[in-house]
């Protein structure tokens, strides 16, 4: 039978502060990506869109934040200043078609579960590592 996992990862659709998943309450936050998506939506430049999807940062919660133009890094750093989220930057992520996931039951730091390849700095209360499941 299925077992379910300690986490689980839930994908915001149009940006986050608009997103019906602001309403979770995550141990952590990550933002992947910042494009000129959804401009219409929200807003016309890239800080008017990392400000949008930084919209997911909560008070204490670390937002790890993937390599973003300096305008939306900026904009995101902003917004989680104003809510308490401390943002921990990922270094650019290494793909290879090589690559494989961790193996069901192997213990991964915290960034590399979102796919990025170092682990940032921690308190005692951030989680550090997460366990996979199926």
């Amino acid at each position: 039978g299925q077992r379910p996992g300690s986490f689980g990862v839930a994908e915001v659709g149009l940006g986050g502060r608009l997103d019906a998943t602001s309403l979770l309450q995550p141990a952590v936050t990550c933002i992947t990506s910042v494009g000129l998506d959804h401009t219409k939506t929200l807003g016309p430049t890239l800080g008017h869109i990392g400000a949008e999807k930084a919209g997911i940062a909560k008070p204490g919660v670390p937002l790890v934040v993937a390599p973003v133009a300096d305008e939306a890094r900026v904009a995101i750093e902003r917004v989680a200043g104003e809510v308490g989220a401390p943002v921990e930057a990922c270094p650019p992520c290494v793909h290879s078609s090589k690559s494989k996931p961790p193996p069901v039951g192997s213990t991964v730091p915290v960034p590399t579960a979102f796919g990025c390849g170092s682990t940032p700095s921690h308190s005692a209360r951030r989680p550090r590592f997460l366990k996979t499941s199926p």
